[in-house]
């Protein structure tokens, strides 16, 4: 089984490696959370949140593009699971998508996110939204792959409205798209880095 661990942006950079240029400091901790899910190596058998608090506490995993949404209450030093739509994850490639998963909780908790399926599990841990870079910078690692629809592959998830997002390729081509909250792009056969621009300041 594999298993990738990774950070995200809300960028969720869900799961094959991307480094946020700077990583000190960072808490896992928090009340409102975004993420969202990549393609997998075919249609993921689920997709689940784990939610764990040290207090109780309760609150709502939503999608605030696509009409669902969920409550959850968990006990303190305890975990709930929340197992969503599975058509939430990207399943054909390169592409824009309104399936940015948010989460909120009245006091404070840690969410970590699996993408199941035989043979081809991944996980990660989502960061909570103050973790977030104000204009972070962020780098792909990826490596060369043969196998068609095995690419190595990123995914971005809007946390406000109108958020312009550069990509850099190695090459030097680079290409801008700007992306609202809820939304999600994911791009296979990537290597690269990610600039992440804060509306309103350049």
């Amino acid at each position: 089984m594999k298993q990738n661990l990774q950070n995200w942006l809300a960028i969720i950079l869900c799961f094959w490696g991307v480094l946020p240029a700077s990583a000190q400091g960072i808490s896992t901790e928090g009340t409102e959370f975004w993420m969202g899910f990549m393609e997998n190596n075919g249609p993921p058998d689920a997709l689940d949140l784990f939610i764990t608090a040290k207090e109780s506490t309760s609150g709502l995993v939503s999608l605030p593009l696509g009409g669902w949404s969920q409550a959850f209450s968990v006990s303190a030093n305890g975990t709930v699971k929340i197992t969503l739509p599975t058509n939430l994850a990207h399943t054909t490639g390169t592409g824009l998508r309104n399936t940015g998963v948010k989460i909120t909780a009245n006091d404070t908790v840690s969410v970590f996110a699996i993408n199941n399926l035989v043979f081809s599990t991944d996980a990660t841990v989502i960061l909570p939204r103050p973790s977030l870079d104000v204009k972070p910078t962020y780098v792909v690692a990826s490596y060369p792959q043969s196998i068609a629809g095995l690419e190595s592959q990123y995914l971005i998830v809007g946390v406000e409205n109108a958020t312009p997002v550069e990509v850099v390729n190695p090459n030097g081509t680079s290409f801008t798209l700007t992306l609202n909250a809820g939304q999600t792009y994911q791009q296979k056969k990537c290597r690269g880095c990610i600039r992440y621009y804060h509306p309103g300041t350049g």
